[in-house]
């Protein structure tokens, strides 16, 4: 559970893998910004008044009023939903999240304007013994065998491959061990010849590897 100030802070349930091979998007690793929604599973907490309550539902529309029969589809819709009603409180704002999982295709931020006002609180928070999921995975296609049990896929994406998991599980990424053929050029020290420079001396400026030794990397 988590609330904007006159809030609550958020805690973290399972990774976002799942449906297969698929890594997740850098940096949104899942940053949901500064107060990340990462897990939705206590009640919302007693409260004197409730102002409004408003539902959200993977298999939901965000073109619905929100209700516990209508649904909205995405986080972010009910977030600009709550930011329309929020300014003036008179009472608790409890947005309730049902069981399932929602794609998160970029970061979702929750700012000043998510404020609880007039000392009411604006809770967000898994219904009632369910388990709503935010899952900023990316699935990975088009999987061919490498050699033994190594599989690869082509990524087009910018972003850096951080993490993989294949089955809810993380999985461990190919790699490769080669071995410098020795040193390529030295550079030399002379103590006192800047505040880092401790003591004399000369090192290897930098390492020669065989191209055989390399895998071929077209791009990236």
């Amino acid at each position: 559970m988590f609330t904007s100030p006159n809030t609550r802070t958020p805690k973290r349930g399972r990774h976002p893998a799942a449906r297969g091979p698929r890594l997740l998007p850098a940096a949104l690793t899942m940053a949901l910004s500064a107060t990340v929604l990462t897990s939705l599973t206590t009640s919302t907490p007693a409260s004197a008044a409730t102002q409004a309550t408003y539902y959200v539902s993977p298999s939901g529309d965000d073109s619905n009023a929100g209700t516990i029969t209508a649904p909205f589809k995405t986080l972010q819709h009910a977030r600009d939903v709550v930011r329309t009603v929020d300014s003036d409180m008179t009472g608790d704002i409890n947005v309730f999240l049902r069981g399932g999982t929602y794609p998160v295709s970029g970061t979702i931020d929750f700012t000043s304007a998510d404020s609880g006002t007039n000392g009411h609180h604006v809770v967000y928070a898994a219904y009632q013994n369910e388990k709503p999921v935010l899952d900023g995975g990316v699935q990975v296609t088009g999987w061919t065998q490498h050699s033994g049990n190594i599989w690869k896929a082509t990524l087009n994406r910018n972003d850096k491959l951080r993490a993989l998991y294949v089955n809810d599980k993380r999985a461990q990424m190919a790699s490769k061990t080669i071995n410098s053929a020795g040193c390529y050029g030295t550079y030399s020290v002379t103590a006192g010849q800047a505040p880092w420079a401790w003591e004399s001396g000369s090192q290897c400026d930098g390492a020669k590897y065989s191209l055989s030794d390399l895998p071929a990397i077209a791009s990236n």
